[in-house]
């Protein structure tokens, strides 16, 4: 099964359910940059600023 599933068919659904499906990657990337030394807060800024400028 692909880690990220595609949408079902209830655009009401559409902002929780990315939230829960996109969660897990997040975490990980999140886990990954902590591991190899990263402060988390900075991890979470830098997240928040790259999905500014895409």
């Amino acid at each position: 099964m692909p880690l990220i599933q595609p949408p079902n068919d209830n655009p009401r659904d559409d902002d929780l359910e990315s939230q829960q499906t996109l969660e897990p990657s997040f975490l990980s990337v999140i886990e990954e940059a902590v591991a190899a030394g990263w402060l988390r807060r900075l991890v979470l800024q830098l997240l928040g600023d790259l999905t500014d400028n895409l």
